[in-house]
């Protein structure tokens, strides 16, 4: 069961490595710098399920690869890894024809891909600090955390 976690881990970095090995981020570092700190957000925070670190690694996969690689993607991602974690990865796809609310609202639906939009957003938010730029963006976060954090509340209250 190790090697085969130790084989998906390694596919699904080489996977975000080939979708994002080229990208910057805003501030000119390189953009696997965020896949990274997305994961080492859930470890930090305890969330050290193997497919919840792999959805960490490719939660932006989908959004970032070009309009006509994304089915080549979804299958390598399906046949490589397990159709559980696509699914995860298209719901925390924010679709252009979709408002960020809208696309909120999708991703509460499923537990996992709120833990990961929430270290997404974290590091995001984190990682904009004293910046000027994305003042929309940081309002959509800010609107929108509320409604991500109250499915981890509501799911710790459950078990209590």
């Amino acid at each position: 069961m190790k090697k085969q976690q130790n084989n998906e881990f390694k596919k699904a970095y080489q996977i975000a490595i080939y979708v994002h090995g080229k990208q910057k981020r805003w501030n000119g570092k390189p953009y696997m710098s965020h896949i990274i700190g997305v994961t080492d957000i859930l470890r930090q925070a305890g969330y050290n399920k193997h497919n919840l670190i792999l959805v960490g690694l490719l939660h932006d996969t989908l959004e970032d690869c070009p309009k006509y690689q994304t089915q080549t993607i979804e299958n390598i991602i399906k046949n490589k890894i397990n159709k559980e974690i696509l699914y995860k990865v298209q719901i925390l796809t924010h679709n252009n024809n979709e408002s960020y609310d809208n696309y909120i609202d999708r991703v509460v639906l499923n537990k996992d891909a709120t833990i990961v939009k929430i270290a997404d957003m974290v590091y995001n938010l984190a990682d904009t600090i004293g910046c000027s730029q994305f003042p929309e963006q940081r309002k959509n976060y800010l609107r929108n955390f509320p409604k991500l954090l109250k499915v981890l509340i509501n799911d710790n209250i459950k078990k209590n």
